[in-house]
């Protein structure tokens, strides 16, 4: 019985996907275009064609899930790449 075998195999490997911590942060008013992560992972930057950069801060977010700061580096031109 083939079939019960690769049903086995996918419903052990199914607890070890990541589905608890998983977020949906919105805030830009258009399409995200660029993500930049800090080395220690407390912290994101978003970019998108809305022309802001949005920084979230992981260890003092609350539950709405806002960014902490909002940067328009120059209005009118979208985020193409960001970097630590």
């Amino acid at each position: 019985d083939d079939e019960g075998e690769g049903e086995d195999a996918f419903d052990e490997y199914q607890d070890f996907l990541p589905t608890a911590n998983e977020v949906a942060m919105e805030g830009h008013k258009k399409f995200v275009s660029a993500l930049a992560l800090e080395h220690t992972g407390s912290r994101l930057l978003t970019g998108s064609h809305d022309y802001s950069v949005k920084i979230y801060d992981f260890n003092g977010m609350k539950r709405d899930m806002r960014p902490f700061r909002e940067i328009v580096p120059n209005d009118g031109y979208p985020i193409h790449a960001l970097s630590w």
